[in-house]
């Protein structure tokens, strides 16, 4: 068995690039990975890292090399106007759903109500999932934020 230290610096930052994919599922640098671990200390350990590696299209350095969330507050307004847009829709579909119950009069009717509202569950929960990067994004930056002031 070979030793650490008999390897040469190249081959241990290849065995610490596949460690660090084993233990996150991304194939990143060892570099990116010890910055995401000063962010996820800097930030109270509030994130598991599947969080903070789900968002690195958020990602900038600062002049000190420290990761941060960039954001507009464009995208902060679009991400949360979409998700009430979405819960809005999904109430007034509920609403309607609901004052048409009356009017199930067989087992037929009965069971496409009941497959509407499912169906409407479902595809509120996946058009919301859609922006949950964005949502975790924007927390983060507003957890860094507090921490920073």
């Amino acid at each position: 068995m070979v030793k650490e230290n008999s390897l040469s610096p190249i081959f241990v930052d290849i065995v610490e690039e596949r460690q660090i994919k084993l233990l996150t599922g991304k194939n990143v640098n060892v570099n990116f990975a010890k910055k995401i671990q000063n962010l996820k200390i800097k930030l109270g350990g509030n994130f598991t890292d599947v969080q903070l590696y789900s968002i690195e299209k958020f990602y900038k350095e600062d002049e000190n090399g420290e990761l941060y969330v960039k954001l507009s507050k464009r995208d902060i307004f679009l991400t949360q106007f979409y998700i009430i847009f979405i819960l809005c829709a999904f109430c007034i579909e509920v609403i309607l759903l609901f004052s048409l119950a009356d009017q199930v009069k067989s087992i037929q009717n009965l069971i496409l109500y009941i497959s509407t509202i499912i169906l409407s569950v479902i595809i509120c929960f996946i058009l919301i999932s859609l922006k949950s990067n964005d949502l975790t994004a924007i927390y983060v930056k507003q957890k860094h934020e507090e921490l920073s002031i």
